[in-house]
């Protein structure tokens, strides 16, 4: 068990440094998803969609997911906050460390998601993830509510809303991280 208890402990390292792991080890070059599938994600209006990449992280989305989840292009893929509690938490938690050295993360490729959205409450939301399988460690998640349900009407008035119905919506009607 040393050597997972050191590849653990590496990897809060650069947790809690990010800036100073990135400079030693570039990692692969970002994501980039392609137009098509840019344009997809604009044609599915109506239906919060986003693309993920190798880390977890939406790499490319649409307008209704922006008003469903929040607009990811206001979030820091370097949260130093996030690394601190991680830190934190693995310093005070034993059972968190093991947890966190295992890296033991099941994808799952559809389901079903209740959220409490900010402006029209309750969601019960259907998910289904496809691999673009053109597109390396890339896939695509599609949610949907149940056809006359109340979610189904909340989901068409907050996409209606868009991102915050006190901000101006962009008129891009999809968005890829960094452009």
């Amino acid at each position: 068990m040393p050597g997972v208890r050191a590849r653990g402990g590496h990897h809060l390292v650069r947790l809690a440094h990010p800036e100073r792991s990135r400079d030693k080890h570039p990692g692969p070059p970002r994501q980039q998803v392609r137009s098509d599938v840019r344009e997809l994600l604009t044609a599915m209006e109506g239906v919060p969609a986003y693309v993920w990449g190798r880390r977890s992280d939406v790499l490319a989305w649409n307008n209704t997911a922006s008003a469903v989840f929040g607009d990811w292009s206001a979030r820091a893929p370097e949260d130093a906050q996030l690394a601190s509690l991680i830190g934190e938490l693995s310093m005070k938690s034993e059972e968190f460390r093991k947890l966190w050295a295992a890296h033991d993360v099941k994808k799952k490729t559809h389901g079903t998601m209740r959220l409490t959205h900010p402006l029209v409450g309750g969601l019960t939301l259907r998910y289904e993830t496809l691999a673009l399988p053109g597109d390396q460690d890339q896939s695509l998640t599609a949610y949907h509510a149940e056809p006359g349900s109340p979610s189904e009407e909340a989901l068409r008035l907050s996409a209606s809303w868009g991102v915050d119905a006190a901000q101006p919506s962009s008129a891009d009607r999809s968005h890829q991280e960094g452009s």
